[in-house]
């Protein structure tokens, strides 16, 4: 007994392809006169941003992205080891 299984195959590689190419451009950035801007972007609200860097009694610590940078890490964890 023979199984047809290349009208399954076939179906879903046309249905792979039709989803991918759907989905590819959909959130290019829009170029305008300023930085590129995405669809669907939300706004940061302003106030809730980490600053890069925070001076405190052990020194400064810098961060980039919300997070510290390894001297910083090293500086706290020192700290705290003391």
């Amino acid at each position: 007994m023979k199984k047809k299984t290349t009208g399954v195959a076939v179906f879903l590689t046309l249905m792979t392809g039709v989803l991918i190419g759907g989905a590819v451009g959909q959130d290019q950035p829009q170029k305008k006169d300023g930085p590129a801007k995405y669809r669907m972007t939300t706004e940061t609200p302003p106030g809730i941003a980490s600053p890069d860097k925070v001076e405190t009694r052990l020194g400064t610590f810098k961060f980039f992205d919300g997070f510290p940078d390894e001297a910083s890490v090293e500086k706290l964890y020192d700290h705290l080891d003391f």
